[in-house]
C-alpha cells in the first residue's frame, strides 16, 4: 500500500530526477511481490510482479537509465521462467541483453564487465528457447539452442565454467532425437557422450566454487 501511494506521489511530477525515484518505489515494490511469491507459492504475485517490472521500465527509459532498463528484463524473463512462460522469458532475455549491449557503449571503462552480463542474457534466452522446444518435443531444436547456450557461455569470464552443462543439455537433446526415430545404438551412444559431460560440468561448477570461496 505504501508503495502504491509513493507511484501515485512520484507520477505527479514529470521531471528525470522523479522517474528515478519512481523506478526504485517500484523496483522495491517488485521485491515485495516476489517475496509474496515465494512464501505463498501463488502464481498471480510473480503476475503483479511482472506488471510492476513493466513500468518500472517505463520509468527507468524516461530517466534514461538504461542498466535498470536490464536488470528489471531480467527479472521479468526469470519470472516467466518460473511460470513456465519460456518464450516470453527468452524474449526479455534478449531484451536484457540488448539493454547490457547499450549499457556497455555509454560506460567504456565497464565495456568487458557489461558485454558479459550481454552474453550472458543471450545465452539465457537459447536456454528458454531450447525449454520450449523440448517441451513441444522438438529435439533438434532444442540441442541447437542449448549448443549456442554453451557457445555464448564460454565467451564469458564469470560464467564460462557453465558452458560444459549447456553442452551436456544439448547433447541429451540430440540422443532424445536419435531415440525417437529408431537410431537406439547412436542415441546410446550420444546418451554416454551427454553423462560424461555432466560429469564435466560437475567438476567444472565444483572447480569455480573453491575459486570463488578461496577469494
Amino acid at each position: 500500500e505504501n508503495a502504491y501511494r509513493g507511484i501515485s506521489h512520484s507520477r505527479s511530477r514529470d521531471t528525470p530526477g522523479n522517474f528515478t525515484v519512481l523506478s526504485r518505489i517500484q523496483c522495491n515494490y517488485e521485491d515485495i511481490l516476489t517475496h509474496l511469491y515465494k512464501v505463498t507459492n501463488e502464481p498471480e504475485y510473480l503476475r503483479r510482479a511482472i506488471d510492476i517490472s513493466q513500468k518500472s521500465i517505463d520509468s527507468a527509459r524516461k530517466a534514461d537509465i538504461i542498466s535498470w532498463i536490464a536488470e528489471s528484463s531480467w527479472k521479468i524473463a526469470r519470472k516467466h521462467d518460473i511460470l513456465g512462460e519460456h518464450i516470453e522469458a527468452a524474449d526479455n532475455f534478449r531484451l536484457a541483453s540488448k539493454s547490457y549491449v547499450k549499457v556497455a557503449e555509454k560506460i567504456p571503462q565497464l565495456k568487458d564487465f557489461y558485454q558479459d552480463h550481454a552474453s550472458y542474457m543471450n545465452a539465457w534466452s537459447e536456454i528458454e528457447r531450447a525449454k520450449h522446444a523440448h517441451k513441444e518435443k522438438k529435439y533438434r531444436m532444442a540441442k541447437e539452442s542449448y549448443e549456442k547456450a554453451a557457445e555464448l557461455h564460454e565467451t564469458t569470464k564469470q560464467w564460462e565454467y557453465l558452458s560444459p552443462n549447456y553442452l551436456a543439455w544439448a547433447r541429451l537433446e540430440e540422443a532424445e532425437d536419435l531415440s525417437r526415430t529408431e537410431h537406439t545404438q547412436k542415441a546410446r551412444e550420444i546418451f554416454q557422450q551427454a553423462s560424461k559431460l555432466f560429469v564435466k560440468a560437475g567438476e567444472s561448477i565444483e572447480t569455480k566454487l573453491k575459486t570463488i570461496e578461496a577469494e
